[in-house]
């Protein structure tokens, strides 16, 4: 992601001006752009929902709210809001991930796509990692959290092929959490904290546990199948927000990646957040556990505005052995 005309940081007293919990001088990232821009209500922060003529269509996302039954549940409870001090820019970058599974219980690794977790250098070939990146989990706007980590930013990990395009089929990445303990102290995180708890501790694990991933080949997804993505538009001050629709297509990049085409409506922020096929028949075939109502098969990263549709990164098993490895 290449900037021109860029005051970079070099102020120590500058950077300690950085509040990674505030929502001020907010970025995300624009696949029109290729690169990280300030959320406008209009322009950027709209980039995603469609455009019908000159006039946007209503946003017909849901709100999650933890307060209610129904968001109660591991797919929504496992978006993280992740928000980076990148190297150029002077406030938070803004995007979704989720944890994957690690053989060492003490490490804690989240997927999310590459271009969230730094800047592309073309100089270099490769990502640059941001200068600071939290990981906030089961964010409920600026104050209400679950808990907020401190990511290992320099130990990043991007799939080689990624090229700095978000439609190539390798747009995917992990950032490392070596120490999952809380950092925040103020009061009202440890009340909100023990709300989150109590709503969980309703449920059954059945009823909770209602999504697992899956590494998928592309002829397994059909179009018209049911997906949902959930995540944390820019635009929504770290709400946030699902929508469910079709699976319009499946498609090879030049690379050899594959992307998943698909009606759902997303903004930039959503980068990086899970894609999860709802199709009944399909999720029987991943699982015969009853609760498991989800199947993550890949990471949301950019909107097509010629087609009016998003896209993302679909996790066949070969990429998944990738993830696999790298996680471990």
């Amino acid at each position: 992601m290449a900037f021109c005309g860029v005051k970079f940081w070099g102020d120590h007293n500058e950077e300690k001006e950085w509040d990674p919990c505030s929502l001020k001088n907010i970025y995300a990232f624009s696949t029109s752009r290729k690169q990280h821009a300030v959320v406008s209500e209009r322009s950027i922060a709209r980039e995603g929902l469609q455009l019908r003529g000159s006039d946007l269509i209503d946003d017909l996302r849901t709100k999650i709210k933890f307060t209610n039954d129904q968001f109660v549940r591991t797919s929504y409870y496992m978006q993280c809001h992740i928000v980076s001090r990148m190297q150029s820019k002077k406030g938070g970058a803004v995007g979704t991930c989720s944890e994957v599974l690690s053989k060492d219980p003490n490490v804690h690794r989240y997927l999310t796509c590459a271009h969230n977790l730094g800047q592309y250098s073309t100089f270099q070939k490769k990502v640059v990692p941001a200068k600071e990146t939290y990981i906030f989990k089961a964010r409920q706007g600026e104050k209400c959290y679950l808990a907020r980590i401190k990511a290992d930013h320099e130990n990043i990990t991007v799939h080689p092929k990624y090229n700095n395009n978000p439609d190539c089929g390798y747009d995917i990445g992990l950032i490392t959490a070596k120490n999952t303990k809380c950092l925040e102290t103020r009061k009202h995180f440890h009340q909100n904290k023990f709300k989150f708890r109590n709503h969980v501790s309703n449920l059954s694990h059945e009823d909770f546990c209602d999504v697992e991933w899956a590494w998928v080949e592309p002829e397994e997804i059909k179009v018209g199948m049911d997906v949902e993505v959930a995540g944390f538009p820019g635009e929504h001050k770290a709400w946030p927000f699902t929508h469910t629709g079709k699976v319009q297509a499946i498609t090879k990049t030049t690379i050899g990646g594959t992307l998943l085409w698909y009606n759902v409506q997303t903004t930039p922020g959503n980068s990086g957040s899970c894609i999860m096929i709802t199709d009944k028949d399909f999720v029987r075939k991943k699982t015969d556990k009853p609760g498991v109502k989800k199947i993550i098969v890949g990471v949301h990263t950019g909107h097509q505005e010629a087609d009016m549709l998003n896209f993302g990164t679909l996790i066949t098993p070969k990429l998944g052995k990738w993830v696999d490895n790298m996680s471990n």
